[in-house]
């Protein structure tokens, strides 16, 4: 009731929501990733957004290629570009469509290591893989089909941990998809990246470089010295009593999260919140000058409370929509046929291990984890085993548990009791009577034909 008494004019719709949930729902939301979107981070997203555009489809589509130092924001950028376009089912239910895919370049890549990662991206059940050559033939095959418009490639400087044989067959690879999908490709990488994508002509003039700066001291910066409001100073434990530190934790926390007891604060709390002052500097290099000059009592500078309520709720464009979760639902299988009306739990699962070029066999033991001389048998199928399945293919467990043999044959003759009922079933039935009356009292007419030949 406190709360929505409290003027929030000043924030945006969706953080006045936030604001006025219940104080452990608010200090939950505290931690989540969040979006800044700086200026080079913000022209980035732009780059990606018109490649995404005007470039699948091309016979020589262009890329891009996102350099810049380690902890520097280069997969926020991927992941934040990821989230506004995110997977989603087709009209028909059969398969899912995922317009971006990001796939990380692996510690020390190779082909076969590179395609996996593609199919682990795409959400291949399983990790049914296969051979090196299964596996370009089934990632093409599913990007495809999943309608994949861009790929981005994170920590291309991997590439650096191979050989150089190795690094140019990765790199003809590159571009081998590019070409044979027609879709654009970013890559995120450090300097390395960048060596590595000029040494071969032809990619380097397919892929555009965007630099993204080391943050130094000026107006942008300073514009966002509020980030490193969590990392202040706890209050003294000798300037308060037990109950007032409590207070005092409560009145540092930012303001749309402070709860009523916090309006009791001591006198001490008061006083130090008085010092608090802005720091310009950035805040990966915010220390207090006793730090620098080699004292061990390392602190973080202090914000003042009027740029605390900024960290999480601001209303500006600089800071940024609050970041989701990578994935809001369950990752699914790339591929998932529905179910028929009468199938079986076994016909549809061979249905599913025929999208994906394989066994059924092969598809029970590397998705569902059954072996043994009864696996290929589904009416004994675990409780785990129905919620992979579940999982994989959006189709809800309720309606899998339905799949076997005495369930289907009790809706069926259910079903035809209730359609007997009916008066369509009732002439139906005389009719299939009187079928049967005419069959059994029909008598087979035997005709022996006589050539005129003896035996």
């Amino acid at each position: 009731m406190v709360a929505a008494a409290i003027d929030l004019s000043h924030l945006r719709p969706e953080i006045r929501e936030l604001a006025r949930l219940p104080v452990p729902e608010r200090l939950a939301r505290v931690p989540a990733n969040r979006w800044i979107g700086y200026g080079r981070a913000s022209q980035a997203v732009a780059l990606l957004e018109r490649l995404l555009a005007s470039e699948p489809g091309r016979v020589r589509p262009r890329n891009l290629l996102v350099v810049g130092p380690t902890n520097n924001g280069k997969t926020v950028i991927a992941e934040h570009f990821l989230r506004t376009h995110p997977q989603h089912p087709s009209e028909d239910g059969e398969h899912e469509v995922i317009p971006v895919l990001l796939v990380q370049m692996p510690p020390s890549p190779t082909v076969g290591r590179l395609y996996a990662a593609v199919l682990a991206g795409l959400g291949m059940p399983g990790a049914m893989y296969g051979r090196s050559p299964d596996r370009e033939a089934m990632a093409t095959r599913l990007l495809r089909q999943i309608g994949c418009r861009m790929l981005l490639l994170d920590e291309l400087h991997n590439l650096l941990a191979t050989s150089g044989a190795r690094q140019r067959e990765l790199l003809n690879l590159l571009r081998y998809l590019g070409n044979e999908l027609r879709i654009p490709i970013a890559c995120f990488g450090t300097r390395e990246a960048y060596l590595a994508i000029r040494s071969d002509d032809q990619l380097e003039n397919r892929f555009e470089p965007f630099l993204l700066p080391v943050w130094e001291d000026g107006p942008e910066s300073v514009s966002y010295t509020h980030l490193d409001v969590y990392k202040r100073q706890a209050p003294s434990s000798a300037a308060c009593s037990p109950a007032s530190r409590r207070c005092c934790r409560c009145a540092s926390r930012p303001a749309w999260v402070r709860p009523p007891c916090a309006r009791t604060c001591c006198a001490a709390q008061r006083e130090r919140s008085a010092k608090w002052r802005p720091c310009s500097r950035p805040p990966w290099r915010r220390r207090c000058s006793r730090a620098r000059s080699g004292s061990t009592a390392r602190r973080w500078t202090q914000q003042p409370t009027s740029l605390l309520r900024c960290d999480v709720a601001c209303s500006s464009a600089s800071c940024g929509e609050l970041a989701s979760s990578t994935s809001s639902r369950a990752h699914r299988w790339p591929l998932h046929p529905k179910p028929r009306e009468w199938e079986v739990l076994q016909t549809w699962v061979r249905r599913i291990a025929n999208e994906y070029g394989v066994g059924y066999d092969t598809f029970l033991r590397k998705a569902l984890g059954r072996t043994g001389s009864g696996a290929r048998d589904l009416e004994t199928i675990t409780e785990v085993q129905l919620a992979i399945l579940a999982a994989g293919t959006g189709v809800p467990i309720e309606h899998l548990r339905g799949m076997n043999t005495a369930a289907i044959m009790g809706r069926l003759t259910a079903k035809i009791a209730n359609w007997m009922l009916t008066e369509e079933g009732r002439d139906g039935l005389t009719q299939i009577r009187t079928t049967i009356r005419l069959m059994t009292s029909r008598q087979p007419d035997h005709h022996i034909i006589d050539d005129g030949q003896g035996l």
